[in-house]
């Protein structure tokens, strides 16, 4: 709708035939053959177990985690085709704003947030009570074409895709049943983690997280993919009180480092890798540095910067139920507890985890209000946007979890009396 014209530029031809070769290609189911050598049995098939209510279908997390996990598969080919018409429009092939936006903190938006977030929404809106997601879900429409989501209109050449993508997710709903009894339950997605990465050719850091929080509000199941990963998507999946934990990652690393932002870090970040004797491996999104950790190449991710609930529902639980652990920094630095950030919706519309004049107020954290005081330290949560991280981020993967916490409390005090963290 947006490519005009006879004559469509070479890349586009390209991208057009990329498209229908994806089109030609069935998605690799998840069976045992595509799991790490470490898990012999296949990823749960769904399974619905019937209630008292009159025989209507209750379904378990493990059942939906499935779901998501199979959803992920099925929008892995559009996600490839989008990042590469975003690659196309970054080399000027294709016309600028073609695939890519800008919000209104200056970060950037790409049809695959949109279209990610719609697909996983339309399968997981029936069957839980709330959705928290990054992207505005009023403005996603992909009931039938022209395709448009947060203002941008899908590209012919993908819409094939989107339509083949949408019937995948249906008939994975219809697998559940018509009958199927919503689980008391909020899915929290970030569609992609690593945005920034996805605009930079640096895919195979991006991923695709899908969070189940309680009632209470805590993380209790997670799906984390890597849907650009080579020569096949990577990916984790877990819940800790089913006893869900199972993965294909890559291989093992050999060496580990400390996980940090690819971007700025702050002296305590640097001042914590010195002490925990690991040196700084910049990697993107914090789905992806979860993934890292199972993965042997971090042997800590610690962070006194925010990112928000979407970013950490899913890894938490993932990282849980894989013997890790992932809290707030703010609790374990000051008290020695490991505290864990809340994923109920917020009511209220203002961050549930809050900590008076220690966030400071930035363009991505910032509430409408208080745009005007950014880089002034947050007063009251009203001042933040919703499901704003705004107290620091600790995970660590199960050795470290378990008899190096101590060692690693330690470093982290001794980080912050050199060089208090930032919490920004």
């Amino acid at each position: 709708r947006m490519l005009v014209g006879a004559r469509l530029p070479v890349s586009l031809l390209l991208i057009q035939s990329a498209c229908a070769l994806l089109m030609s290609r069935t998605p690799v189911p998840l069976s045992a053959e595509r799991l790490a050598p470490s898990d012999a049995q296949p990823v749960p098939r769904v399974q619905a177990a019937c209630s008292a209510a009159g025989g209507a279908e209750e379904l378990s997390t493990s059942a939906l985690l499935d779901g998501c996990l199979r959803a992920c598969a099925a929008v892995t080919p559009l996600t490839k085709a989008v990042y590469a018409m975003v690659g196309a429009e970054r080399d000027a092939s294709v016309p600028a704003g073609a695939t890519t936006a800008s919000k209104a903190d200056g970060s950037l938006f790409t049809l695959a947030d949109g279209l990610v977030q719609a697909l996983l929404e339309r399968l997981l809106r029936p069957l839980v009570v709330g959705i928290i997601a990054e992207e505005d879900s009023a403005s996603l429409h992909i009931d039938a074409p022209p395709y448009v989501v947060c203002g941008l209109t899908v590209p012919a050449p993908l819409e094939p895709l989107v339509t083949a993508a949408v019937q995948q997710v249906d008939a994975i709903a219809t697998g559940w049943g018509p009958a199927a009894l919503p689980l008391d339950l909020v899915a929290v997605i970030d569609p992609i983690d690593g945005t920034k990465e996805f605009g930079s050719g640096k895919g195979e850091q991006c991923t695709i997280c899908v969070g189940l929080a309680s009632a209470q509000g805590d993380a209790v199941g997670g799906v984390v993919y890597r849907p650009l990963d080579l020569p096949a998507p990577t990916w984790a999946v877990g819940c800790a009180n089913q006893g869900l934990a199972r993965s294909h990652l890559r291989p093992t690393a050999t060496h580990q480092g400390f996980l940090c932002s690819a971007g700025r870090v702050s002296p305590f970040v640097e001042e914590l890798a010195v002490r925990m004797g690991l040196p700084m491996l910049p990697a993107g999104g914090a789905g992806n540095k979860v993934l890292m950790l199972l993965e042997g190449a971090g042997g800590a991710y610690i962070q006194d910067r925010g990112v928000s609930r979407w970013d950490t529902c899913g890894p938490q639980a993932v990282l849980e139920a894989h013997g890790g652990v992932l809290a707030q920094l703010r609790p374990f630095e000051s008290r020695g507890e490991l505290v864990s950030y809340s994923y109920r919706p917020s009511a209220a519309g203002a961050t549930p985890d809050f900590e008076p004049n220690l966030a400071r107020i930035t363009r991505y954290n910032a509430a409408p209000a208080a745009r005007q005081r950014v880089g002034e330290r947050a007063e009251e949560p009203g001042q933040l946007q919703p499901y704003a991280n705004t107290l620091g981020l600790l995970a660590l993967p199960g050795p470290v979890a378990g008899a190096g916490l101590g060692a690693c409390l330690e470093a982290v005090r001794a980080a912050a009396a050199a060089h208090p963290p930032e919490y920004d």
